[in-house]
């Protein structure tokens, strides 16, 4: 197998953020992000990589991505040195949640920050596009087991940090206007579920909770809606939290 991976930063670090995007994202859509935290994580290597699929634009199977995430993860682990932290965002979450619960990266995988994590049913044999989430318009009832659900059977001692996006700026016919997405408004509703993403929080055990942050700021889309600049200063701002626990 092989899955189109970036590298950036200190080449030979071992403390490794690894980026696992959402739907659509590959691995270039993080570049401006990165390059700004290059600066602020100098001792870091970053890593980026594509699903299979999202460069040819084939609507695979979303349970692959768990195996793809798993290669990228055996592909970056040179030695037994190295320390990763996960930034999973949107349904990235899916894989994200499975990977934490499997032994073989426990060593190794030591945070995880869910940006607006994406819950999904899990044991679905769904294609990415076929897979449904909650949004801000539904109820979060979910009537089976779910990826944040796997949080609950995790034995190492990872810290997982949630932040979750309160900007409202969808509605029952979608998005608003592009120019009005980074703006938050009342009459419409969070992309997601706020329940739903703070659900992420709530089956971490109790041992292994780092940051739960609510900002209403950051549009589900923050590499493309609303002012970006802003936007990736924010996700600094909040990684550094979250990489130093407070």
């Amino acid at each position: 197998m092989s899955i189109p991976t970036r590298f950036f930063g200190d080449p030979t670090s071992s403390s490794i953020i690894l980026f696992v995007g959402g739907s659509g994202d590959s691995k270039d859509s993080f570049t401006s992000l990165i390059t700004q935290l290059v600066v602020a994580f100098p001792h870091y290597k970053f890593i980026t990589f594509s699903f299979r699929g999202v460069e040819d634009h084939k609507n695979l199977l979303l349970s692959q991505q768990i195996d793809d995430l798993k290669w990228v993860i055996k592909s970056i682990l040179e030695t037994d040195e190295s320390k990763i932290t996960l930034v999973a965002t949107s349904n990235g979450a899916y894989s994200s949640s499975h990977i934490l619960i499997n032994p073989q990266f426990h060593r190794h995988i030591k945070n995880i920050v869910f940006l607006d994590p994406a819950d999904h049913y899990i044991n679905t044999q769904i294609t990415v596009k076929e897979a449904r989430t909650w949004t801000g318009l539904q109820p979060y009832l979910p009537s089976n087991p779910t990826s944040s659900t796997l949080l609950q059977h995790i034995s190492s001692d990872i810290k997982i940090n949630v932040v979750n996006f309160t900007i409202r700026n969808y509605g029952v016919e979608g998005y608003v206007e592009m120019h009005d997405r980074g703006i938050d408004n009342k009459n419409k509703y969070t992309r997601l579920n706020n329940d739903m993403v703070k659900s992420f929080y709530q089956n971490t055990p109790n041992k292994n909770r780092g940051l739960y942050i609510e900002d209403d700021t950051l549009p589900h889309a923050f590499m493309r809606d609303g002012d970006v600049e802003k936007n990736i200063r924010r996700i600094t701002h909040i990684l550094q939290r979250c990489l130093s626990g407070n």
